[in-house]
């Protein structure tokens, strides 16, 4: 019995000692977050951003435990005053960050984030924008700090983004990689009275798999760390003439999942995205 007793008691000293060790992080590395528009060091005009939307894409690191969410940190300098957006106006003395939407499924995720209207205060001025990537571990990965302008509130000129569309691959798509030729196409038109489409080009990312890592398509494969802007096939249009685009490069449609992203831009600079994810096997 005292035999027993003894051992009980250094099973509890050394339960009582173990639970006192620092608990080993699965997870510590950061996610990785860029933005795609506005742009750094931009300048608009307020109805070319007005309730439109602040993009980009997210990711966590392979083997990681997931990113949670994207937020987003917006305010205006006044003078000599700072303002931050609060959802409904710049009425907040301080900072608080935004929920930003997330979308896609993988490591690799689009966000989007809905810019105040002029109403709501997006009025001439420079403005500041910081987003914050966090995974399930908590980890937290940060964008430099991106300023742009608005010079004005109205405009005689074209501030409305072009209409954009892919018709193949479809959104969730499954594909037989013995399919000898294999592109991506769609649609895309301007306004009426606008300007015209003046370029539709492709970001393509690739996920992690056993066949190969994950990156981003340069051109030539799919090795870049961050986004590449690959131009695709259009002809050239005016106002808001249909046109239809095609991106055929083989090497973008080897076997995986892909993540794939249009941007089409008219010719007053106005710009669209929509992306799909599909699949080759």
């Amino acid at each position: 019995m005292k035999t027993t007793s003894s051992a009980l008691a250094w099973a509890l000293l050394l339960a009582a000692a173990g639970s006192g060790a620092p608990a080993r992080a699965a997870d510590a590395v950061a996610p990785q977050i860029t933005l795609d528009a506005p742009r750094n060091g931009g300048a608009y005009l307020a109805p070319q951003l007005a309730g439109g939307l602040a993009q980009g894409h997210a990711r966590d690191n392979a083997g990681g435990s997931g990113l949670a969410t994207v937020t987003l940190l917006l305010w205006r300098q006044a003078g000599s005053a700072t303002r931050y957006y609060d959802g409904r106006g710049f009425n907040l003395p301080g900072g608080r960050y935004l929920a930003a939407t997330l979308s896609g499924s993988g490591e690799l995720k689009a966000w989007s984030f809905r810019l105040p209207t002029i109403a709501q205060g997006l009025v001439p001025g420079v403005y500041h924008l910081r987003a914050l990537a966090r995974d399930r571990a908590g980890n937290n990965g940060f964008l430099p700090l991106v300023t742009f302008t608005i010079r004005g509130t109205s405009s005689s000129g074209d501030v409305t983004p072009p209409q954009l569309s892919i018709d193949t691959p479809q959104n969730g798509g499954v594909y037989s990689a013995s399919q000898t030729h294999f592109g991506a196409l769609g649609s895309a038109h301007d306004n009426a009275g606008g300007g015209g489409i003046a370029s539709i080009r492709i970001i393509a990312y690739r996920y992690a798999d056993a066949q190969g890592p994950a990156g981003y398509f340069n051109g030539q494969s799919f090795s870049s760390p961050t986004p590449f802007e690959n131009p695709a096939l259009v002809p050239p249009t005016t106002s808001n003439q249909l046109t239809q685009w095609l991106f055929d490069r083989p090497s973008v449609f080897t076997p995986g999942r892909i993540l794939l992203t249009t941007v089409a831009r008219d010719r007053a600079g106005n710009r669209s995205q929509t992306s799909i994810t599909f699949t080759r096997r």
